[in-house]
């Protein structure tokens, strides 16, 4: 049997029956499925303590799409460009890179377009994960009535095609596709481009305008001064989230609960989805968990800001989530 090879104590110190437990417990349990893979099956997951393997993150896909054509997908982004600012971009119209790169995410687009205008009254709250330079800064919508999250991201202009360089991580690609958006000319996050997607200008749509059904922003307390005090200034509610065990828990619980059993829908975006499986989780004595940037992989911003999203809803009381301190 493959599970004595696997392990040596099978049948000795660890019984059958034990083991056969163990897969019908974990199958649907992520973070205890890549610990039985470790310690029992002597198999090396992604990380140490990774935490949703690919093939769960995968039941929020979607199914029976009908598919938008490339010019269709293209005329869509060019009327909301500051939200896929490819479409800002000379090569958008010139360059039959972004055609191809489009092409390749046309599911995800044609689900993308759908739930944009679907949503558009439908309850929901927003969480942001602002940045420094070598971070990427999210935006994520949690809709609770429907399970979906939709991810939009940023990087410094600066720096997209020197990380797929240096890193060998796609971001050149993810940015044509429009999938990511750049920010500045210059090596830093820059706010206004941000702020201008959500709140949009004279000639397009911002993001948190369009969803009416917005309930609240939900942030990170750090590097979210200038975010917080716009966001404020246009009239919408902007609350700090603990980034700790006690905020954290639940979220990270009914986000894990929902994708293993296909009630929560990303659409399958890819750089959630890589994000997603960089993800590390740290335990508490009590049991709680969260994610922990410092031991991921990579870039996690995204998956935070769709926990600070759904936590937003979880926890609309003051003892969880309360206003930004010291940033007015």
């Amino acid at each position: 049997m493959v599970w004595s090879k696997a392990n040596p104590n099978f049948r000795k110190s660890i019984t059958e029956e034990y083991f056969e437990d163990m897969v019908s417990s974990v199958q649907n349990n992520p973070q205890e499925l890549n610990r039985f893979l470790r310690l029992h099956l002597n198999i090396q997951t992604k990380t140490e303590t990774a935490w949703i393997p690919s093939y769960i993150w995968a039941r929020g896909n979607p199914e029976n799409v009908e598919l938008l054509s490339v010019p269709e997908i293209k005329q869509w982004m060019s009327e909301h460009a500051t939200w896929n600012n490819i479409a800002l971009d000379n090569r958008f119209y010139e360059s039959s890179s972004v055609d191809v790169y489009l092409n390749g995410q046309q599911q995800y687009w044609s689900w993308f377009i759908k739930q944009c205008e679907e949503l558009r009254d439908e309850e929901c709250y927003a969480g942001f994960d602002n940045t420094i330079v070598q971070d990427l800064a999210s935006l994520a919508l949690f809709f609770p009535q429907r399970g979906v999250i939709l991810h939009w991201c940023w990087c410094p202009a600066a720096s997209v095609y020197r990380r797929q360089k240096e890193q060998n991580i796609p971001y050149g690609n993810w940015w044509e596709s429009g999938l990511l958006n750049s920010t500045s000319p210059l090596d830093t996050t820059d706010d206004e481009a941000i702020l201008t997607a959500m709140l949009g200008n004279d000639q397009y749509p911002g993001i948190l305008s369009h969803f009416r059904g917005l309930r609240e922003v939900c942030f990170d307390r750090f590097a979210a001064r200038i975010v917080y005090v716009r966001l404020k200034e246009f009239g919408y509610p902007a609350r700090a989230y603990p980034q700790n065990f006690a905020g954290m828990n639940e979220p990270c619980r009914k986000l894990e609960a929902m994708i293993t059993d296909r009630q929560l829908f990303h659409g399958g975006n890819t750089v959630l989805e890589w994000e997603a499986g960089n993800v590390v989780i740290v335990s508490d004595r009590d049991g709680k968990y969260r994610p922990d940037k410092s031991k991921s992989t990579q870039k996690i911003d995204g998956v935070v800001a769709s926990l600070m999203a759904v936590g937003g809803w979880l926890y609309p009381e003051v003892q969880t989530i309360s206003d930004i301190r010291g940033l007015k």
